[in-house]
Protein backbone atom coordinates (compact mmCIF):
# COMPACT_ATOMS: atom_id res chain seq x y z
CA UNK A 1 0.00 0.00 0.00
CA UNK A 2 1.30 3.10 -1.06
CA UNK A 3 -0.20 6.52 -0.61
CA UNK A 4 0.94 10.41 -1.84
CA UNK A 5 0.71 13.61 -0.30
CA UNK A 6 0.41 16.73 -1.74
CA UNK A 7 0.43 20.10 -0.43
CA UNK A 8 -3.26 20.79 1.26
CA UNK A 9 -3.30 24.36 -0.29
CA UNK A 10 -0.10 25.73 -1.76
CA UNK A 11 4.22 25.22 -0.82
CA UNK A 12 3.51 28.36 1.06
CA UNK A 13 1.93 26.70 3.94
CA UNK A 14 3.67 23.40 5.08
CA UNK A 15 0.55 20.96 5.83
CA UNK A 16 0.52 18.40 3.53
CA UNK A 17 -2.66 16.25 2.44
CA UNK A 18 -3.42 12.70 1.22
CA UNK A 19 -4.42 12.76 -2.23
CA UNK A 20 -3.46 9.36 -3.67
CA UNK A 21 -3.39 5.80 -3.11
CA UNK A 22 -2.01 2.79 -4.39
CA UNK A 23 -2.56 -0.68 -3.55
CA UNK A 24 -0.62 -3.67 -4.81
CA UNK A 25 -1.18 -7.50 -4.41
CA UNK A 26 0.58 -9.74 -6.81
CA UNK A 27 0.80 -7.70 -10.24
CA UNK A 28 -2.55 -6.66 -9.91
CA UNK A 29 -2.20 -2.66 -8.95
CA UNK A 30 -5.66 -0.41 -8.48
CA UNK A 31 -4.91 3.37 -8.11
CA UNK A 32 -7.05 6.42 -6.94
CA UNK A 33 -5.21 9.73 -7.29
CA UNK A 34 -6.68 13.06 -7.10
CA UNK A 35 -3.67 14.91 -6.43
CA UNK A 36 -3.05 18.47 -7.91
CA UNK A 37 -7.15 18.48 -9.53
CA UNK A 38 -5.97 15.16 -11.25
CA UNK A 39 -8.60 12.31 -11.01
CA UNK A 40 -7.73 8.87 -12.15
CA UNK A 41 -9.16 5.97 -10.65
CA UNK A 42 -8.81 2.42 -11.32
CA UNK A 43 -6.39 -0.88 -12.04
CA UNK A 44 -3.21 0.02 -13.88
CA UNK A 45 -2.44 -3.70 -13.66
CA UNK A 46 -4.70 -6.41 -13.27
CA UNK A 47 -2.68 -9.89 -14.27
CA UNK A 48 -3.73 -12.13 -11.10
CA UNK A 49 -7.23 -10.81 -10.06
CA UNK A 50 -5.30 -10.93 -6.58
CA UNK A 51 -7.37 -7.30 -6.05
CA UNK A 52 -11.34 -6.73 -5.27
CA UNK A 53 -12.46 -3.37 -5.60
CA UNK A 54 -16.01 -2.29 -4.18
CA UNK A 55 -17.42 1.07 -5.45
CA UNK A 56 -19.78 2.05 -2.55
CA UNK A 57 -20.34 5.11 -4.29
CA UNK A 58 -18.43 7.61 -6.65
CA UNK A 59 -16.51 9.07 -3.37
CA UNK A 60 -15.89 5.72 -1.45
CA UNK A 61 -13.73 2.75 -2.55
CA UNK A 62 -13.08 -0.23 -0.51
CA UNK A 63 -10.03 -2.26 -1.94
CA UNK A 64 -9.99 -5.80 -0.46
CA UNK A 65 -6.26 -7.54 -0.48
CA UNK A 66 -6.56 -11.56 -0.58
CA UNK A 67 -5.68 -12.30 3.13
CA UNK A 68 -8.58 -9.98 3.79
CA UNK A 69 -6.87 -6.87 4.63
CA UNK A 70 -9.37 -4.06 3.66
CA UNK A 71 -8.34 -0.31 2.22
CA UNK A 72 -11.06 2.33 2.44
CA UNK A 73 -10.14 5.37 0.41
CA UNK A 74 -13.18 8.63 0.59
CA UNK A 75 -12.87 11.60 -1.36
CA UNK A 76 -13.70 14.46 0.29
CA UNK A 77 -13.98 17.98 -0.96
CA UNK A 78 -11.33 20.20 0.74
CA UNK A 79 -12.53 23.93 0.56
CA UNK A 80 -9.40 24.66 2.96
CA UNK A 81 -7.66 24.37 -0.38
CA UNK A 82 -7.77 27.65 -2.09
CA UNK A 83 -10.43 29.49 -3.94
CA UNK A 84 -10.90 26.18 -6.86
CA UNK A 85 -11.18 23.84 -3.97
CA UNK A 86 -9.65 20.91 -4.09
CA UNK A 87 -9.58 16.60 -3.08
CA UNK A 88 -8.43 14.60 -0.23
CA UNK A 89 -7.83 11.09 0.52
CA UNK A 90 -9.48 9.93 3.80
CA UNK A 91 -7.28 6.39 4.02
CA UNK A 92 -8.38 3.24 6.13
CA UNK A 93 -6.39 -0.02 6.77
CA UNK A 94 -8.52 -2.75 8.38
CA UNK A 95 -6.01 -5.18 8.96
CA UNK A 96 -6.62 -9.07 8.57
CA UNK A 97 -5.50 -11.59 11.25
CA UNK A 98 -2.80 -12.17 8.65
CA UNK A 99 -1.54 -8.69 9.43
CA UNK A 100 -0.70 -9.77 13.09
CA UNK A 101 2.49 -11.05 14.78
CA UNK A 102 4.86 -8.77 12.63
CA UNK A 103 3.61 -9.43 9.36
CA UNK A 104 2.54 -5.58 8.72
CA UNK A 105 4.51 -2.86 9.54
CA UNK A 106 4.74 0.75 9.29
CA UNK A 107 4.34 4.24 11.73
CA UNK A 108 2.86 1.93 14.52
CA UNK A 109 5.30 -0.42 13.76
CA UNK A 110 4.13 -3.73 13.47
CA UNK A 111 0.80 -4.89 14.87
CA UNK A 112 2.09 -6.82 18.07
CA UNK A 113 0.58 -5.02 20.78
CA UNK A 114 5.06 -3.49 21.80
CA UNK A 115 5.05 0.04 21.43
CA UNK A 116 9.09 -1.01 21.32
CA UNK A 117 9.09 -1.32 17.66
CA UNK A 118 7.02 1.81 17.00
CA UNK A 119 8.26 4.98 15.32
CA UNK A 120 8.92 8.01 17.74
CA UNK A 121 10.62 9.72 15.21
CA UNK A 122 8.74 11.00 12.22
CA UNK A 123 11.65 12.05 10.11
CA UNK A 124 13.01 8.54 10.71
CA UNK A 125 10.08 6.63 9.65
CA UNK A 126 9.42 9.40 5.91
CA UNK A 127 13.64 8.30 5.50
CA UNK A 128 12.93 4.54 6.07
CA UNK A 129 9.67 4.49 4.27
CA UNK A 130 9.72 6.67 1.79
CA UNK A 131 9.08 5.44 -1.83
CA UNK A 132 11.93 6.08 -4.81
CA UNK A 133 10.21 7.18 -8.06
CA UNK A 134 11.07 4.50 -9.86
CA UNK A 135 9.40 1.97 -7.84
CA UNK A 136 6.25 4.08 -6.80
CA UNK A 137 2.54 2.54 -7.92
CA UNK A 138 1.35 5.41 -9.42
CA UNK A 139 3.81 4.96 -12.46
CA UNK A 140 2.41 3.27 -15.59
CA UNK A 141 5.62 0.78 -15.89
Amino acid sequence: IQHKIAYCTSSNNPAKCNCGLAVRAGRDVYVINVCNGYIDIGYKQCWDKALTVKKENDFTYTIFMPYGTAVRARIDNAPFMGEEGGRVLDISVLPSLQDRQGNSTGLCGSLNDNSVDDFDNETEFINKWKVPQDRSLFTTD
